[in-house]
């Protein structure tokens, strides 16, 4: 006991003792009882760390669940029927489609309005060669009616497959008729540089109904023997693993490449549906071309997680990562 003899009272105060070995019992609850305290206190800023990751995820499953709706929405054909809708413009060349491939016996059929009409405009329909020599046309402006140079107008006498001029609408529809294959653009050679307001459809199709082009129809093939190869290549891996002599040789990261193998798989699948469905109808739905777009994304974040996973050693040369890896 301790007193304070300035104020004239005593204040007595306790001095922790050891515990006696009578009493080892009460000495160790006091112990656990603080330690629980201790854990409670530290522990509260974990737990809004996980609140936050919780609210994070919920975030991100919305956000996924509203990118999903989304694309079911329809929208615009693609391919090689194109939808025009040109602001208006005093452009001298306006370009609708550009080297498409095209076989003899093909299709092409143009609807076009001009909400503001002009002399001397033209849609033109021209070969590769054709777009070529373009170029080198000497000279490009026709010399006016004083005789100065380049002030009579562009020089719309260019060699052309087929032309017909625009003034108001135009309807028009054709056959390719060539001994070979060849690419075509398609385009309006505004002469004199008037201002235009143009809309209307371009169609090209090749023989059979096919809307893809020369470039592309070799595409969806391509595509399922590529995604064969992914399939087969996760089967035989996940054959390899499930069929191993320890439990040792199988680990989370297995799991993660044989999973990147089947996402891959799963992507060029969905891309293969979506350009049949494109050569067909010339048309497709967003959630069709945007879903493997998607998941594709996806695939290239888990491929990417996979290499830094293994350049971390997780799960090969040891079991776990620490907090600074993990973010």
């Amino acid at each position: 006991r301790m007193s304070n003899s300035a104020a004239g009272t005593s204040a007595p105060m306790a001095v922790p003792r050891p515990p006696s070995p009578q009493s080892p019992g009460r000495w160790s609850s006091l112990v656990a009882a603080s330690g629980s305290q201790l854990q409670e206190v530290s522990g509260s800023r974990p737990r809004k760390q996980l609140r936050c990751r919780s609210f994070l995820a919920a975030a991100l499953e919305r956000a996924a669940l509203c990118c999903l709706v989304a694309g079911s929405l329809p929208r615009a054909a693609e391919a090689i029927i194109t939808k025009i809708d040109k602001p208006p413009r005093d452009s001298l060349w306006t370009p609708l489609e550009y080297n498409i491939g095209l076989e003899p016996g093909s299709t092409i059929e143009i609807e076009m309005h001009n909400d503001k009409p002009a002399n001397n405009t033209f849609i033109m329909v021209l070969t590769h060669d054709q777009w070529i020599d373009w170029r080198r046309v000497d000279p490009m402006a026709l010399p006016g009616s004083a005789g100065d140079l380049n002030s009579g107008g562009w020089n719309s006498y260019l060699v052309s497959y087929w032309r017909t001029t625009l003034y108001r609408d135009v309807k028009a529809r054709f056959k390719i008729t060539a001994p070979t294959k060849d690419r075509y653009t398609v385009g309006i050679l505004n002469s004199q540089q008037k201002v235009l307001k143009l809309h209307g459809t371009v169609i090209m199709v090749n023989p059979g109904g096919k809307h893809l082009s020369l470039q592309e129809q070799q595409v969806p093939g391509i595509l399922l023997w590529t995604a064969g190869l992914f399939f087969v290549s996760c089967l035989v891996f996940g054959l390899h693993i499930a069929t191993a002599s320890s439990r040792r040789g199988r680990t989370t990261m297995h799991l993660v490449m044989a999973g990147t193998l089947l996402l891959k798989g799963c992507v060029l699948i969905l891309w293969y549906f979506d350009l049949l469905q494109v050569e067909r109808t010339g048309t497709n739905s967003t959630i069709g071309q945007k879903g493997w777009q998607l998941l594709d994304k996806v695939q290239t974040i888990l491929e990417l997680m996979m290499f830094l996973l293994i350049a971390l050693g997780w799960k090969f040369l040891r079991a776990t990562l620490n907090l600074t890896e993990v973010r």
